[in-house]
């Protein structure tokens, strides 16, 4: 079982897995029902984000930033910390 499991991680390594365990992934799974990206604005002089969450999350979360960068999309994970009211996190792009 050990040896099953190394090469599952070696296969989705390209992937940037994160490692949780079964408890910790449905605390995430539970915050994604009990909150939500209300809305985003873009600030025009700059570019950067202010993404707007409301209800809950008792765990930190994140969510993933699309951009293009030398004429390729690419992605960023933005960490969301724990919340219990509406929250803004600012994404500096």
């Amino acid at each position: 079982m050990e040896n099953e499991i190394k090469r599952i991680a070696e296969g989705i390594s390209d992937y940037n897995p994160i490692k949780l365990t079964v408890e910790e992934a449905l605390k995430i799974v539970r915050a994604t029902k009990t909150s939500r990206l209300e809305s985003f604005t873009v600030d025009k002089n700059n570019g950067n984000i202010k993404l707007t969450f409301t209800g809950k999350a008792d765990v930190p979360t994140g969510c993933y930033i699309f951009e293009e960068k030398e004429g390729k999309i690419v992605k960023r994970l933005v960490n969301i910390p724990s919340f219990d009211k509406e929250t803004i996190v600012e994404v500096n792009l």
